[in-house]
């Protein structure tokens, strides 16, 4: 479902909702429609609308990263 490609562009996607705890947002990828759990690499907004990349997780028990532009 996340993947990276080299010539990847920012996606739009929407803060749903934020894990305090453990700093992490649940988005959506407006575009596609889908929905999962990410650490950001800024401070997000509920409700806010971004463009960013999606970085897979180097370990499958990980979140991606979303790389805010």
């Amino acid at each position: 479902m996340l993947t990276q490609q080299n010539n990847q562009l920012p996606e739009k996607f929407r803060v749903i909702a934020k894990d305090s705890k453990d700093l992490i947002y649940f988005v959506e990828n407006i575009n596609l429609s889908k929905f999962f759990w990410c650490y950001a690499s800024q401070t997000l907004i509920l409700g806010q609308t971004i463009e960013a990349l999606v970085q897979p997780p180097q370990h499958p028990e990980n979140y991606p990263l979303l790389i805010v532009y």
